[in-house]
């Protein structure tokens, strides 16, 4: 028979054993709970830590790359300003020699522009615009390459112009030593008619054989480029006031014919000294121009030039 005081002593004993199980069981179970709660958060961290590492390695990794798009544009920069310098020297001297002479249409080198066509054409703008937009927080980079899209443009308009005013200024002297060439032989095979003509030793052929002859002797002389107002006035010119007086006269050869292209030869001259004048002043607008946008490219460089220039020295230099 089981009384009352077994049943309560057998539930104290059982709840003493349980609550001394349970004592025993929780910072077992809590211990491990935390653990493997730092054990996570650990891990999260060095996950955080090693993904910051890797983005701060892969901003590192773009700010090189910048840098060195910055250099390098930087490098054709440089180089486009001297060779645009270089083409407005030439200009320049193109147009002191033709004030010089108007004649004489002077030969201009072409310049390189090897640098230019690389930023216009081949370097990559858009990464160049961002790398400056990022390490130099400027928009100059926008009108730096605005300037150079001119020249690069302006330069091929130039050269179109330059060789147009060649080829037509070759065409008008060619046109003029053309006539030159036949009024020459056409008076010398007239002179060898007068000969054994009545006209011989006339005061008609005494002109026109001293003419011949005196231009014959400054054709002998020359050996640098032909003279074309020294054809002018030593053949051309002379005979114009013989055809005036013997122009009418029954000739054994037909010296109208010759008469009438010295006439035309004696105003050839005219419209390639207005040809040359005007090339002058066309090339002059471009020289005003190439200076302007010139400086204004100078001054958008400074920037990056001195960016670049930072770059290169050490840190305590610039201290």
């Amino acid at each position: 028979m089981i009384f009352l005081f077994d049943i309560i002593f057998q539930s104290g004993e059982f709840y003493d054993n349980w609550v001394f199980s349970l004592t025993d069981i929780i910072p077992e179970v809590a211990g491990g709970i935390i653990g493997g709660l730092i054990g996570v958060w650990s891990a999260v961290l060095i996950f955080n830590r090693t993904i910051k590492k890797d983005r701060e390695k892969e901003q590192e990794k773009q700010k090189s790359f910048e840098i060195d798009k910055l250099k390098y544009l930087a490098l054709l920069l440089t180089n486009s300003i001297k060779t645009i310098e270089n083409l407005i020297k030439g200009m320049d001297g193109f147009r002191e020699e033709i004030q010089k002479d108007s004649i004489r249409f002077p030969l201009l080198e072409t310049a390189s522009i090897h640098d230019l066509e690389r930023i216009v054409t081949r370097i990559n703008q858009e990464e160049h615009y961002h790398a400056y937009l990022n390490q130099l927080k400027s928009e100059e980079i926008g009108t730096i390459f605005m300037l150079i899209d001119y020249f690069y443009d302006s330069y091929k308009l130039f050269w179109s112009l330059i060789e147009k005013a060649q080829k037509y200024d070759y065409e008008l002297k060619k046109d003029f030593t053309d006539i030159e060439r036949e009024i020459r032989e056409s008076l010398s095979a007239g002179i060898y008619k007068l000969n054994g003509s009545e006209y011989q030793n006339s005061d008609i052929h005494i002109k026109l054989n001293d003419i011949l002859l005196s231009y014959l002797q400054y054709l002998e002389s020359q050996t640098g480029e032909t003279n074309l107002e020294m054809i002018q006035k030593k053949l051309i010119k002379p005979i114009l006031p013989v055809y005036l007086e013997y122009g009418d006269i029954d000739l054994p050869f037909d010296f109208r014919e010759i008469g009438q292209k010295a006439g035309r030869a004696n105003k050839m001259l005219h419209p390639v000294k207005m040809h040359s004048e005007d090339t002058d002043k066309k090339v002059g607008r471009y020289v005003e121009d190439f200076k302007k946008h010139l400086s204004r490219l100078k001054e958008c460089s400074e920037l990056i030039n001195f960016f670049v220039l930072q770059k290169k020295l050490p840190s305590n230099s610039l201290r």
